[in-house]
């Protein structure tokens, strides 16, 4: 794997773990920040299996179209509680970095998810708790 792969695979995983976040900090029926970001979440993902399948007539276009969507979700604002200040801030600093969506711009180098770096470790770290279980 190359070092954008990898730094790419890192970075999902961050995101990963800042959803995760969000979810906890901001409820679903607050204002539909959820909803957007679920639906963004998956039209971006959509977007790259059609790419790979073949069935995208304008790829950059279309890359464009969600990248102001989130743009316009993640625009710089106060929030009144601090925790979500912080979430908004951070996730707008990593897409403006251009390291929140990497697959949209590298589309045959990055993936939009992290399922199959997760398969290649698995069997090291079953090889590792193996070793680990004297029992």
């Amino acid at each position: 794997m190359g070092s954008d792969t990898d730094e790419a695979t890192v970075y999902k995983s961050l995101l990963r773990h800042r959803n995760q976040e969000v979810r906890e900090l901001i409820p679903s029926d607050q204002g539909g920040v959820m909803h957007t970001d679920r639906a963004l979440t998956k039209d971006t993902i959509a977007l790259w299996q059609r790419y790979h399948a073949g069935g995208v007539d304008d790829y950059t276009r279309e890359a464009q179209n969600i990248t102001q969507a989130i743009d316009r979700h993640l625009k710089p604002r106060s929030l009144d509680d601090p925790d979500n200040q912080r979430l908004l801030d951070q996730i707008g600093w990593h897409h403006a970095g251009g390291n929140l969506l990497p697959f949209l711009d590298q589309p045959e180098g990055a993936e939009p998810t992290n399922n199959r770096a997760e398969r290649a470790l698995r069997p090291g770290v079953k090889g590792f708790t193996d070793k680990l279980s004297l029992c």
